[in-house]
Order: C-alpha cells, then structure tokens, then sequence
C-alpha cells in the first residue's frame, strides 16, 4: 500500500478530486503547499504534529475516488437520498463513498436500504414506519408540502401492498417528479434542493453534516430566487470558516470536473 504522510492534522488540508488529478494542499502559512498524488493509496495525517509528527491517523483514499468514476445523474440521485431520508445536503465524504460504490455497480436499492437503515434516518422516520409515514415524509423532505391525497393513496398503496419496496419507492417518486409534465412546481423545488446540496458538497467540498442541515434549510419553495441566493452565501461562509487553520478548520474535498457549479455566473 502506497501512503502519504502529511506533517499537519487532517482539518488543515484540502484533497481535490479532480478529473485532471488528485491534490492535496496543506493550508497552514509556510505549509508544504500543494502535492500531485500519483498512485498514493492512503494518506497519513499527523494528530500531534508538534511533539510526534510520525503518528497519524489513515484515510483510504481508495474508499472515496471512485467519484470520479460516477455520472452526474448519478450524484443527483445520491443527492436526493440525502433530502428525502436525511434532510439535508449530502457531506462531501458520505457522497463519495456511496458514488464509489455506485459508479462500481451497486445497485441503487441497495444504497437506499442503508440510508432506510441508518440511525440517522431512524431519527428522522421512526424504526417502523408506516407506509403513509414514509410518503408523507419524502413529500416534506423533497417536495417542501404535503401530498395531495391522490399521490398518497397511489404510493401508498403500492408499499403497503408490496408491490414495491420502501426502498425502491424514493428512485420512482423522483422519477415520477421529474416526468410529470404537470409537476412543473414540484421539478424545480427537486432540482433547486439538488443544487443545494451538490454546491454543499461536491462543488465546495465540505462535509459537517449540521452545516449541511442549516444549508438545505434556507430552501424556501414559496421565494425560490431569494432562498437560493440565502443558501449559497450561507454555504460560501461555511467554506470561509472551513478554510481556517484555526480551531473551525475543515478537512474540505471538493470534486472538480464531474458536475457543474450551479451558482456560477455565465
């Protein structure tokens, strides 16, 4: 196994995945700049750089970048298992482990089971949720409103009757967002959340998931323009914080070449 050792804790670095190389940049004043990594697959970050440099702790690089191997429609999809089972932006490190996964083959109910599965989303739907319970929420969480009756008897219906699996019932319910050609509301509030949450964490690599709460907070589906401008200087400020090499430093990974910024300007 080929590793990097890194001189400083791992809150004082950025790691860029890029489509042109992978980077890491130490941050500190007089740090060692910015390094190239070429078939390095761990990196060792000191926890006591002043008095023993030599102990760390590892990051398996090999963990994470097979992002670099995933689609963009497929980051959306993960984005939206982040709204509708988490409520929040995706962390940048989450992301990228589930692409890795999913760029290499693993099949997307799958995933969607451990999300179901996970203490996190447990929190926020109960350990058994009912049918009505999971499609009432994934409205709230995904669409910002309540389902109109006839939507929640229809996905309703078809969970409790199993005819298909909770699991399966978040990809078909953004897929049917997303080919109602009436949804119109319903496709922007989707896609303006996406935007969200992959500006959190892809475009600006950040991965503390209390921010990525606070971010996909500000959406407000009934002032469209203003939430989403509220939202990107909220997250710009994330990333101001992050950047310190003080006590709110952050370990940031940005992707860069995959998917576009959706704030950028032209």
């Amino acid at each position: 196994v080929d590793v990097a050792v890194l001189t400083a804790q791992q809150k004082n670095y950025t790691l860029t995945f890029s489509t042109e190389g992978t980077t890491i940049e130490d941050r500190r004043a007089g740090g060692a700049g910015t390094d190239t990594l070429i078939d390095i697959e761990q990196l060792r970050f000191s926890t006591n750089p002043t008095s023993n440099p030599n102990v760390g702790i590892l990051f398996d690089l090999t963990i994470f970048d097979g992002v670099l191997d995933a689609s963009p429609e497929q980051l959306e999809t993960l984005t939206l298992l982040y709204m509708a089972l988490y409520d929040r932006a995706p962390d940048a490190l989450g992301l990228y482990y589930w692409a890795t996964y999913m760029s290499a083959g693993l099949d997307i109910d799958i995933i969607t089971q451990a999300f179901i599965d996970s203490p996190e989303a447990i929190q926020i739907y109960g350990a058994a949720p009912t049918a009505a319970e999971i499609v009432e929420k994934a409205y709230e969480n995904v669409l910002q409103r309540t389902p109109d009756p006839a939507g929640a008897q229809f996905w309703t219906s078809l969970i409790e009757q199993e005819v298909i699996t909770p699991a399966e019932y978040f990809a078909l319910f953004a897929e049917g967002v997303q080919n109602n050609p009436g949804a119109g509301d319903d496709r922007q509030t989707l896609a303006d959340q996406t935007d969200i949450g992959l500006y959190f964490s892809a475009i600006m690599g950040l991965s503390n998931a209390n921010d990525a709460t606070a971010a996909m907070a500000t959406y407000d589906a009934t002032d469209r323009e203003q939430s989403l401008t509220t939202a990107q200087n909220l997250i710009d400020n994330f990333l101001y914080e992050a950047l310190s090499t003080g006590p709110s430093g952050e370990f940031i990974v940005p992707l860069v070449g995959i998917v576009e910024d959706p704030f950028a300007l032209g």
